[in-house]
């Protein structure tokens, strides 16, 4: 089993007494970690699914001598799939305030609250946390070929998913099991969808167009269905940890975009499912775009494990002079640009720097890739 940075978090949540509820994507490896953690607090521990209909009932409606009956006296409870639960927050305190000696850990694929829009914020700020596929750390204390480019490029190809890391030579088939099994079936399930169909057409959309800018009209056309549906729909898909958004950084140019977005996957593998395109990377028209997804959210679970505040963007003019990454933090910007070809010419753009004198800029390629998901601050 693959060690997770995460651990360490909910041992002190635990420790504190304080209730764990861990979101994230179906297959993430969420139940794995918290039922490890359950039997570590009690080897008799219980573990209930709320998608079992009787099991979600009794969680919800249950009165306190029913749920004395079954859980009064267990050291530890393990819940998975509590998206389905009816106001998780009022839930999860009536069961702390019933059973203060118990300690309750949570496991949901579909997040209830808002979006999380242009950026993460720290594990000690919310009590919710949140657990992506493996992130290029963990991957890099399990795999001992890390050093190999062909490593790095299956990872870019297939994803992060642990059972993906776990099985070579199955990723297809569990590829499919994820998108079809998982994904569409938690998402139409959590978020009422009625026309999976549609959800469908516009995942292969976004997959077809990652690192390019679109606007909700732009896909409205594309997916022949109203701005507002298409809006509503990509929340959907943010909320189950698909995909993220980048909006544009507007301020010192007076031609800088500012409203068209830039929508990425949390998981190349799933992007490359949904279009069933795993080509070699020499062999792919968008291999650019895959590596900037791919050092994207990888640099994603780095900051939000290393509970680091922060926006990102992306910059672009009308003029097409543009930036793919932006973070702003500690009160500065800090820009980037990715490079998988190590042949084409390391530059960037002076209309940027022109308009952001105080930025620091970097150029990622495969070389530098470890630094930025590995330091806070990276020089090339």
């Amino acid at each position: 089993m693959i060690s997770r940075s995460l651990n360490s978090v909910i041992q002190k949540r635990i420790s504190s007494k304080k209730p764990v509820i861990l979101f994230g994507p179906a297959g993430s490896g969420k139940a794995s970690l918290l039922t490890e953690i359950a039997r570590s607090i009690d080897p008799l521990f219980q573990s209930y699914d709320c998608t079992d209909p009787k099991t979600l009932n009794f969680f919800q409606n249950g009165d306190y001598p029913e749920l004395k009956e079954i859980i009064g006296g267990k050291k530890a409870v393990f819940l998975n799939n509590v998206s389905r639960i009816n106001n998780l927050s009022g839930f999860t305190l009536r069961m702390t305030g019933f059973f203060p000696e118990t300690r309750f850990l949570m496991a949901g694929s579909y997040f209830p609250g808002s979006t999380f829009g242009e950026g993460y914020i720290g594990l000690s700020t919310v009590p919710e946390l949140f657990l992506h596929p493996i992130c290029w750390q963990e991957y890099s204390e399990y795999e001992t070929l890390i050093g190999s480019k062909s490593e790095l490029e299956a990872r870019i190809i297939y994803g992060m998913y642990p059972e993906i890391i776990e099985n070579p030579g199955n990723e297809k088939e569990i590829l499919s099991k994820l998108t079809e099994e998982y994904i569409f079936r938690e998402i139409n399930f959590s978020s009422g969808i009625r026309k999976p169909q549609l959800l469908k057409r516009l995942l292969q959309i976004l997959a077809l167009n990652i690192g390019k800018e679109i606007s909700l009209n732009q896909l409205s056309e594309l997916v022949k269905v109203d701005k507002n549906t298409i809006g509503s729909y990509i929340a959907m898909l943010e909320k189950a940890f698909i995909v993220f958004s980048l909006m544009p950084l507007k301020r010192n140019h007076p031609h800088e975009v500012k409203s068209s977005r830039k929508i990425f996957f949390y998981d190349n593998g799933i992007r490359n499912g949904i279009i069933s395109n795993y080509a070699a990377m020499n062999l792919r028209l968008d291999a650019g775009s895959l590596w900037e997804n791919f050092c994207i959210s990888e640099r994603h679970k780095f900051l939000y494990l290393r509970e680091k505040q922060y926006n990102s963007y992306y910059w672009r003019t009308t003029s097409k002079k543009e930036v793919d990454y932006i973070e702003e933090y500690d009160q500065g910007l800090h820009a980037y640009r990715f490079k998988w070809n190590l042949q084409t010419k390391r530059i960037f753009s002076k209309t940027f720097r022109n308009a952001y004198p105080l930025a620091s800029t970097d150029i990622i390629s495969t070389n530098s890739f470890g630094k930025f998901v590995s330091s806070s601050k990276i020089k090339i």
